[in-house]
């Protein structure tokens, strides 16, 4: 059995292991607090915050001064999930931890005697909660290509770094759920003209109704499209503007876009390059310069074009025109970043670490169990 940590910000994350559990040959469960991974066994676990919210600022040394990223004292969640975490490690036979991504889950799944494996993400990870957790991960798993990690970012990111962390990571290529899926041509969701894709998710970025509007009224001969949920969610009212609100699957869009519009994560540009299509990258705050370090990465390979803030109306109609100038060459590139076998690798690494390392044996006997001694007189 593998164990597959699933972090409950955004959907990222649970896409990546729903993209390669089809791929493993031994079974997979995911576990975490978000929503489940589909197709796969799911372990739910309790909320890492179920005082700190309401302690707010209150709450007690939560990364242990500077040691970690979060661990309040006396955050019952914490507790609850190393119980949960531990009592299915025993019944299960697990064999090896992915977690993507928790330095904390990093610790508690070598604690527990289990070999770890570590998805990274790019951005500045030299601070002492990383480099711990990196340190203990018996291997790292980079889900973009090895020539993408150089440059002033990759070098203090998190597939860089010392000899020895380069030796333990593996770069995969980026994988997409979408991978292998045919393209879909069917464009009648842009009549006339060109068609323009804004895919925001459930939110984390700036992007308001009248910065829509305003890009739509500047680009007379483009037709646009907007997946997601808007800052501000408000209607964008502009009659070249079709708002789909949350799209359970984006693929269709993706492939009748000429352009894809959206912030700088994992997942979408995953999605965007297993569809090929031009990409204009909005970076937006995240810890540890993740997405910014992406869109980097991005810009220096030549996939994608990079605006660190929403354009200025004027600017839309020249940056459109330089996405479509060549996108057969833009489509070439993206399998650069994601040929389509990404998944597959990544697979190949977990399942041969999970045949490296056999199960604890410590099964469900009551043997395996020591007494816990009562005080001593």
């Amino acid at each position: 059995m593998i164990g597959w940590y699933v972090h409950d910000h955004g959907s990222g994350h649970r896409r990546r292991l729903e993209a390669v559990a089809s791929h493993l040959d031994e079974p997979v469960t995911g576990m975490g607090s978000g929503e489940p991974a589909e197709g796969v066994g799911w372990l739910p676990l309790p909320p890492d915050a179920v005082r700190a919210p309401a302690l707010g600022p209150a709450v007690t040394d939560p990364t242990a001064g500077g040691a970690l990223h979060w661990a309040p004292l006396g955050e019952p969640g914490m507790l609850g999930r190393a119980e949960t975490v531990a009592a299915w490690a025993r019944a299960s036979g697990c064999r090896l931890l992915v977690v993507d991504v928790s330095v904390e889950m990093l610790l508690l799944g070598r604690l527990l005697g289990l070999p770890t494996v570590a998805v990274l993400q790019p951005g500045d990870r030299s601070d002492p909660a990383h480099v711990l957790g990196y340190a203990t991960a018996t291997a790292l798993l980079a889900p973009w290509p090895g020539s993408a990690d150089r440059g002033p970012r990759s070098r203090r990111g998190a597939g860089s770094g010392s000899r020895d962390r380069r030796s333990r990571t593996r770069w995969t290529g980026a994988f997409s759920r979408f991978d292998g899926r045919p393209q879909q041509t069917d464009r009648t969701g842009c009549p006339a003209g060109r068609c323009a894709v804004l895919v925001l998710g459930r939110g984390g970025h700036g992007v308001r109704a009248s910065d829509v509007r305003e890009a739509a009224s500047a680009t007379a001969a483009w037709h646009w499209h907007v997946a997601g949920d808007l800052v501000d969610d408000e209607p964008v009212d502009h009659a070249a503007v079709v708002e789909h609100g949350r799209v359970p699957d984006v693929w269709p869009l993706l492939c009748t876009a000429d352009v894809v519009v959206g912030p700088c994560g994992g997942g979408l540009v995953a999605d965007v390059a297993a569809a090929g299509t031009p990409f204009l990258a909005l970076p937006q705050p995240r810890p540890f310069d993740e997405q910014a370090a992406l869109a980097q990465m991005l810009d220096r390979s030549g996939l994608a074009v990079v605006a660190r803030r929403w354009p200025a109306a004027r600017a839309w109609p020249r940056l459109l025109d330089r996405l479509v100038a060549d996108p057969a060459r833009t489509a070439r590139r993206w399998r650069t970043w994601a040929d389509g076998a990404g998944a597959a690798r990544a697979a190949a690494v977990v399942s041969g670490l999970a045949r490296a390392h056999p199960p604890a044996p410590w099964g469900d006997s009551a043997a395996a169990l020591l007494p816990v001694a009562g005080p001593s007189r």
